[in-house]
């Protein structure tokens, strides 16, 4: 079970099932496996996807980079309420290498 990524770094993957996953990567890039083969999906995406996410296998996420969230709250007493801007930045989680002999994390050489 080898994705074949076109030379782009995979930075993620998630799944509902071990027969069905999800991986992104550089360059926009994300990947499904079936339970057999890694098959490689276009996106209309070019920047670096450093985190996948879903519900199920019909609602995945995937998302890089810095984005404004607008908090509201309101009371009987605000009733127009109040409101602020703050941003999430999704970032890449750390990569970790694994050898085919053993479990110990080793980096590539």
């Amino acid at each position: 079970m080898n994705p074949v990524s076109e030379g782009n770094f995979l930075t993620d993957v998630w799944g509902p099932s071990p027969d069905n996953l999800f991986a992104t990567g550089g360059g926009g890039i994300v990947m499904r496996y079936d339970g057999q083969k890694w098959r490689l999906t276009h996106t209309p995406v070019t920047e670096n996807l450093n985190a996948i996410w879903g519900t199920d296998a019909s609602h995945v996420w995937a998302a890089t980079g810095n984005y404004p969230v607008v908090l509201r709250a309101w009371n009987n007493d605000y009733p127009t309420g109040i409101a602020a801007t703050g941003t999430v930045h999704v970032v890449a989680k750390p990569v970790h290498y694994v050898v085919s002999s053993g479990s110990s994390p080793s980096t590539p050489t």
